[in-house]
């Protein structure tokens, strides 16, 4: 039983390994593959972060948070250390920060008692469940990485949770830790609040409860005031910076009604069972399994693995009683909890029913591996798509400077790899500056309006662009289709910012 167990572990590892290294190919090799209007933002924020010191420019209209410990942070600082190659550091960027979530979950599972199965089953679980067709892959490893900070931070806090419960006490160093790390999650975003410190501080009550049920007064209070803490720090710290309210209003008489027409899907909509949707449904049933035994016998170190559920929970009340639109990204830690509920099953039976689920999870892994790779790496047709022909159009034309709306703008920035820069405007009938994940230097006053100017249209919106030439009398210098676009060139800059 021992020797099989090694195979099992070097199988699992290679596995793993293997799905690591598609993941970076991805990110550094193909980092165009599945790009969109707001991956391709976060990726031009990199130059506009090393321009200006590595700090977010006031000039930069950005959303509903500031960048400080994300994707773009880091990728800014690689910038200038690959030839100023913007799309290229920005893959080295969501590479680095896939691999310390990895790392901080390793340790955090053996801190908790996972065997090196169980850990590689938890991380191949965690690879394997998302749907490339989806926005999941961005939120954690690849092209944007967007939630890869807050799930970090998650499991920080909860290895010094774990070791301020075994030693009853809190460190200061851990107090100050996290309560910077508290303010600079805060700053991007009330996301951290929601897959990370209302979370952790919810299983916290959770056992505080407990230990008053049992009338353990040996139990410090410092450990719950200190999660209080760093919540409430979160918290305060995304409503004083947000730049937009998250604009929710409570929804308790149509709860129900939205429960079951938007929430309810958007649940649903996380998981991808793979090719052979047995094998991924059997790994999820094995997941649910693990947490029912949980239930049954835990230890108190087991207490964090509860923070993905918590996490669920909190998301699903949310978005069911607030205004706030359900999407299936909310639901991402459904990703966590079948790897860690894989793990815990694993746990409980180390002997014939692991290797069960350890044979399922290599299975799972092994077929993810081959779609991600089929899919993102053999078919990536990116240069293919009209933004990259519009793009490479300018560059051989002599093009530099252009506009469209938002949905391409960046898109086609990107695809060049910043060598034509294309700026969004809020419509082709105004050409107005658009005011969302943008910088005003980039638009008249301050640029320039002499020298020829592309304008590039979709197909539904070159009626609005034809209405703009019409009402005022531009000279127009060119007209060309390509790919699904209409671009016209205009013997200058008619955009304003206002």
């Amino acid at each position: 039983m021992k020797k099989l167990s090694v195979v099992i572990t070097t199988l699992l590892a290679a596995i793993f390994i293997a799905l690591v290294f598609i993941h970076i190919d991805i990110n550094v090799n193909h980092y165009l593959a599945q790009m969109d209007a707001d991956i391709a933002s976060d990726t031009i924020l990199t130059e506009v972060l090393y321009d200006n010191g590595f700090v977010t420019p006031d000039t930069w209209v950005g959303s509903t948070e500031v960048c400080v410990i994300s994707a773009p942070n880091l990728a800014a600082f690689i910038y200038p250390l690959v030839g100023q190659n913007m799309n290229l550091s920005m893959g080295i960027a969501c590479s680095i920060m896939m691999l310390l979530l990895v790392a901080v979950m390793m340790v955090y599972f053996k801190q908790v008692g996972f065997n090196w199965n169980e850990v590689l089953a938890a991380l191949i679980v965690l690879f394997s469940l998302s749907d490339i067709r989806t926005e999941n892959q961005s939120m954690l490893f690849l092209w944007a990485a967007y939630y890869a900070s807050h799930f970090i931070t998650l499991f920080i806090v909860l290895i010094f949770y774990n070791r301020s419960l075994e030693k009853n006490r809190v460190s200061l160093p851990v107090m100050l830790i996290t309560c910077v790390l508290a303010v600079f999650n805060g700053m991007q975003g009330l996301h951290a609040g929601l897959y990370c410190y209302f979370p952790v501080l919810g299983i916290e009550i959770l056992r505080r409860l407990y230990v008053f049920i049992k009338k353990n007064k040996q139990s410090n209070w410092m450990i719950s005031i200190w999660l209080l803490v760093i919540t409430a720090i979160s918290y305060v710290t995304t409503e004083i910076t947000s730049s937009f309210g998250m604009g929710a209003s409570r929804n308790i008489r149509h709860a129900g009604e939205k429960f079951i027409g938007y929430v309810l899907p958007d649940m649903l909509g996380v998981i991808y069972l793979g090719d052979i949707k047995v094998i991924g449904a059997l790994v999820c049933i094995i997941a649910l399994i693990g947490y029912a035994l949980l239930v049954r016998k835990m230890k108190e170190a087991d207490i964090g693995l509860w923070a993905p559920v918590v996490s669920f929970g909190i998301c699903a009340l949310a978005l069911t009683f607030t205004t706030v639109e359900s999407t299936p990204r909310y639901f991402i830690t459904e990703l966590f909890i079948a790897g860690i509920g894989v793990a815990l099953f694993m746990r409980k039976f180390r002997e014939q029913l692991a290797l069960i689920g350890a044979a399922l999870v290599l299975i799972l892994g092994i077929i993810a591996g081959r779609y991600y790779y089929d899919q993102l790496v053999i078919g990536d047709r990116s240069a293919e798509s009209s933004e990259y022909l519009v793009g490479a159009w300018m560059q051989e034309n002599g093009y530099e400077y252009g506009y469209s709306t938002f949905d391409f703008a960046n898109f086609i920035t990107v695809d060049s790899n910043n060598a034509v820069k294309v700026r969004a405007v809020n419509s082709m009938s105004e050409l107005k500056g658009c005011k969302w994940l943008t910088d005003s230097t980039w638009y008249p006053p301050v640029k320039s309006v002499n020298g020829e100017t592309v304008y590039i249209a979709s197909e539904s919106k070159e009626a609005d662009l034809k209405q703009f030439i019409s009402d005022n009398n531009v000279n127009v210098i060119r007209r060309e289709e390509i790919g699904s676009f209409k671009v016209y060139v205009f013997d200058k800059d008619y955009t304003v910012w206002e």
